[in-house]
């Protein structure tokens, strides 16, 4: 699970994507985070004449410079996974990385993150440019935290 990260990258925290409009929960460098705590599962999307619009004039061309995927989505597929899709989408050349955060036992996020890359990246890219990591082992021999009782219990 090794990410080059440049030295003096900045950390920023909801940091806007220009765009399409939407915001990371962190950035370092070049990698995206999309944490959880107690969210149950992963953003969708309504397939209304907005977000329509949106998938024809914004999400269509990022989805074609992303070196990720298998095969590109339809726009149901990508409203149906929009987050996941959104924080991957910004992948368009292998120094960049999307990172999920998720709880072990958030089921939810763990079969919808499985789910989707299982349909849609490809196989190369899924642990190197695409992780996704648990709160537990990122905070393991920490379980007496505020933190970790608040979030993870």
């Amino acid at each position: 699970r090794h990410i080059s990260i440049p030295q003096n990258s900045i950390c920023e925290f909801e940091t806007m994507n220009l765009v399409d409009g939407t915001s990371y929960d962190m950035t370092i460098g070049p990698v995206t985070f999309e944490i959880k705590f107690t969210e149950y599962g992963f953003g969708k999307a309504k397939l209304d004449d907005k977000h329509k619009t949106k998938f024809k004039e914004v999400y269509e061309k990022l989805i074609n410079k992303c070196i990720c995927f298998k095969r590109n989505p339809n726009i149901e597929e990508f409203y149906k996974y929009y987050q996941l899709f959104r924080n991957v989408l910004h992948i368009d050349d292998k120094s960049r990385y999307a990172v999920f955060i998720i709880p072990k036992d958030n089921k939810k996020c763990s079969d919808e993150f499985e789910k989707f890359v299982a349909e849609f990246i490809m196989d190369e890219l899924i642990s190197k440019n695409i992780q996704n990591w648990y709160w537990e082992d990122l905070l393991k021999g920490k379980e007496d935290t505020d933190f970790y009782k608040k979030y993870l219990r």
